[in-house]
């Protein structure tokens, strides 16, 4: 059984669990928020108000933090205003939180690292929408043009974890799909 949601684009690391002691121990592990989980993305270039680049290259992280909600008909996250959050609760919203970090520049994308601290559907595609920074290939979330062969530039590179029984740190990781 798969104890680790990737949204159907996304390409990487899966935790599948092959005993029902197991699925329980991964559940455990992700619901306590356990799990480091550390993205790829190539992104849409963010421009400024004024439609200029920006160039933000630096050894800082951005974080991101917002309230979330997902439309379950029409399949698609949104980041709610501080009204909407407060007057939806804690209902309708979630918390969303997630860092970044702008690692090199093509000619019109960037390449960014995430690190993932909830696990809201749609939660990094949404969020980095929300930057001005669409994930390249992901017309749901303003993407201009879609990948060839389908697919978005979102990958799960890197997990993190204690061993459930040994409590050893595990490490895992997969290189993103040559396209």
């Amino acid at each position: 059984e798969c104890v680790h949601r990737l949204d159907q684009p996304v390409s990487g690391l899966c935790i599948l669990a092959l005993t029902d002691r197991a699925v329980t121990s991964f559940s455990k592990i992700f619901a306590a928020h356990s799990v480091e989980k550390t993205y790829c993305a190539i992104t849409e270039r963010k421009k400024s108000a004024q439609g200029e680049v920006q160039s933000e290259i630096s050894a800082d992280w951005k974080n991101l933090e917002c309230v979330m909600t997902f439309d379950r008909g029409k399949k698609k996250a949104r980041i709610l205003s501080e009204k909407e959050a407060q007057r939806a609760g804690k209902a309708t919203g979630k918390k969303a939180l997630l860092r970044y970090k702008l690692l090199g520049q093509g000619e019109r994308y960037d390449f960014l690292l995430v690190e993932l601290f909830t696990g809201r559907t749609h939660q990094i595609r949404c969020q980095l929408a929300g930057e001005g920074r669409p994930v390249k290939g992901d017309l749901k979330y303003g993407a201009k043009r879609s990948e060839k062969g389908g697919g978005i530039r979102l990958h799960a590179w890197k997990l993190s974890f204690s061993h459930p029984v040994t409590g050893e740190c595990l490490t895992f990781t997969c290189m993103p799909p040559q396209m």
